[in-house]
């Protein structure tokens, strides 16, 4: 009696498990599922049941991955709105290695060219700078393994390009002749190109990784100041002669106890900024992001404003076409405000 009851037990608990199998799964392992496929489907293209397929695959029928591995589902299974997650699997593993062919198979549209659109050059030495460039197809998707050709417009004699993308700077480029303007182009099959607009400056520049190395940097005389260290700062960061600070794709962000304007451009100072990231944070107190006072100048590009009530603050200054200039030049997420003009 006792072994027909460890038996029907054992039986209960296979069968039980079998009709979670193929019915539902638990809430909170079911949403975490869902998670990482809508997480997957961001990251690989992927077009599956109430998605759209790309439009070369529309009208074409069961796409050839999906045959290749021999799906067919099993009578039982046939018109049920809920698979088994096993199944449901192997045809989202399908659908990811199409999908990601049919992105992978477009043809080059457009190569975008990034570097340091300033370089500082100082007499009697040899600069480089490496410069990338990134092909997409007509979808914004990267493409690898394509050979480029780069070149040099406005070329002057002690500045060169390899075909790797390092950009040499001698000390010949002093002379008569002296470019303040440069052109870098990147080219993919003789017909389609990218390129990038590049000042010279002569002067100095020095790279820094923490927050005393940036300020006693702003109060010295080099004209360019990189970031190689996302920053955090714990009070407003005062500008208060010409600059350009690179951000190379680093962040400066706030302490929690932090108040006022991140970073503040005074009266008739120069500056600019370039592929930073500033980040607020959204704490309270905070005013916003880049203060630019009456009489000064900020030309800035390509940085990314986010978490804060305001991004640009403007003193006297209603000019819709610096309005629009900031607008197009960098992007935002989550700022109430990008561009406000102050009295």
């Amino acid at each position: 009696m006792k072994r027909t009851a460890r038996v029907s037990l054992v039986l209960m608990l296979v069968l039980a498990l079998t009709v979670m199998s193929v019915q539902a799964l638990p809430p909170g392992l079911q949403r975490m599922m869902e998670r990482n496929q809508e997480q997957n489907q961001e990251e690989t293209g992927y077009y599956g049941p109430g998605r759209e397929l790309p439009p070369g695959l529309r009208g074409k029928g069961t796409p050839p991955g999906l045959e290749k591995q021999g799906l067919e589902l099993p009578p039982g299974l046939i018109g049920r709105e809920v698979l088994p997650p096993g199944i449901m699997m192997r045809f989202v593993d399908a659908m990811d290695n199409v999908s990601r062919e049919y992105w992978e198979d477009q043809e080059a549209d457009s190569i975008t060219v990034e570097g340091p659109r300033y370089l500082a050059i100082p007499p009697e030495e040899v600069k480089e700078v490496q410069y990338r460039a990134t092909v997409q197809n007509e979808h914004g998707r990267a493409l690898s393994g394509l050979e480029l050709e780069w070149e040099l417009d406005n070329g002057y004699d002690g500045i060169s390009i390899d075909q790797k993308g390092v950009l040499t700077v001698t000390d010949r480029v002093y002379g008569d002749a002296y470019p303040d303007e440069i052109k870098i182009s990147a080219i993919y099959n003789d017909d389609l190109d990218g390129s990038l607009e590049v000042k010279l400056i002569e002067g100095t520049s020095v790279a820094v990784d923490n927050l005393k190395t940036l300020k006693d940097e702003l109060d010295d005389d080099s004209d360019i100041i990189r970031l190689e260290a996302d920053i955090r700062l714990d009070e407003p960061l005062v500008i208060s002669r010409d600059v350009i600070i690179d951000g190379m794709g680093y962040k400066l962000t706030t302490h929690s106890n932090f108040k006022g304007w991140m970073i503040t451009i005074e009266d008739d100072v120069e500056a600019v900024l370039e592929n930073l990231v500033l980040d607020g944070g959204n704490r309270s107190a905070l005013d916003g992001l880049v203060k630019v006072e009456d009489g000064a100048s900020l030309d800035a590009m390509d940085n990314y404003l986010r978490n804060a009530p305001v991004g640009f603050g403007i003193w006297d200054e209603d000019d819709e076409d610096v309005e629009d200039l900031f607008l197009d030049q960098n992007r935002f997420s989550n700022v109430t405000e990008k561009v406000v003009f102050y009295d």
